[in-house]
């Protein structure tokens, strides 16, 4: 009996500093997944064109042709807010430079009220997921940015909705980092988390007010509008490196023009575990050089140095 209490102890403490360390929540993330995935996308999609709280975002995404049919949970997950997005729109070129192939929407996409796939003429790599989306939309349109493999929590779009309020001549994001003196990315570390140390990423959930920082994460989302970017530098990719193709996140946050906050959340997006190996297999890990131990060759670092004089 007592080293059942011990395991209890011992596993209710590792829950706790996981879920506190990393933002999410082990048991109610399942329990939300469930739930969310218990009904359909036409479900969804109805119960977002008749919520009558509304906001006044528009969801801008995109993915990968490999991805396509294995992005509903995601959708669901958006549709499925206490406080409804305007739009929810998934950009995709016209042909993936990065798999060679064409796209093929989903049958279960097709017809939905809420949302819409748009084709566009250039392949952005990761950045599609927002360059069309303020290229397109009027100056002081709000656009929260997220990815297309994670499962968002229904609390999502309400406090991006009412921080926005407040501070909307800023970027808003769940989850950034600092850029360290040395311009080096670095992997994060138990006691770097622990002291929120640059570049070590920092959740909504571990902030009780505004948290100024330098890169935003585009997987757990953020809040931007058109009139925040110089349009034609945003778009221009002359002359930079390589890795700048792979890195959305220190590109938009390098091209930003108003200053970028965390703000405080309850919960944080999350992925299921049966899904890592999938994901895992389509991302741009491999090729943002995480396994490379030399940290200053890595992709963020190359392009955090070529952004240098943005990060004073």
């Amino acid at each position: 009996m007592m080293i059942f209490y011990i395991i209890t102890i011992v596993v209710t403490f590792a829950v706790i500093t996981y879920n506190f360390l990393s933002g999410k929540n082990i048991i109610l993330d399942y329990i939300h997944y469930l739930w969310v995935n218990s009904r359909s996308l036409q479900y969804w999609d109805g119960y977002c064109y008749g919520n009558q709280k509304k906001s006044d975002i528009i969801i801008s995404l995109t993915t990968i042709p490999s991805r396509f049919e294995h992005i509903a949970p995601t959708i669901k997950s958006i549709l499925a807010q206490s406080r409804s997005p305007q739009e929810i729109v998934i950009y995709i070129p016209q042909y993936s430079d990065r798999e060679q192939t064409t796209y093929q929407i989903p049958k279960e996409l097709a017809n939905l009220k809420c949302v819409k796939v748009v084709e566009v003429d250039k392949d952005w790599g990761p950045a599609t997921k927002f360059i069309p989306a303020i290229l397109t939309q009027f100056e002081r349109q709000k656009i929260l940015v997220v990815d297309d493999d994670n499962i968002y929590p229904s609390s999502l779009v309400e406090g991006f909705y009412d921080y926005s309020l407040k501070h909307h001549h800023c970027i808003l994001a769940t989850s950034g980092w600092r850029v360290p003196a040395d311009l080096v990315d670095r992997p994060t570390t138990l006691w770097s988390n622990i002291m929120k140390t640059p570049p070590t990423p920092v959740t909504g959930r571990r902030v009780s007010g505004l948290y100024k920082t330098d890169i935003i994460q585009g997987y757990s989302g953020y809040l931007i509008q058109p009139t925040f970017f110089d349009l034609d530098a945003v778009c221009d990719y002359l002359g930079t490196p390589e890795a700048a193709r792979y890195v959305d996140d220190v590109w938009v946050s390098a091209q930003s023009k108003v200053n970028k906050y965390i703000f405080p959340c309850r919960r944080f997006c999350y992925s299921v575990f049966w899904k890592r190996k999938l994901y895992k297999g389509s991302s741009l890990a491999k090729i943002n050089n995480w396994e490379r131990e030399d940290y200053s060759q890595r992709n963020n670092s190359i392009m955090i140095k070529y952004f240098a004089n943005k990060w004073k």
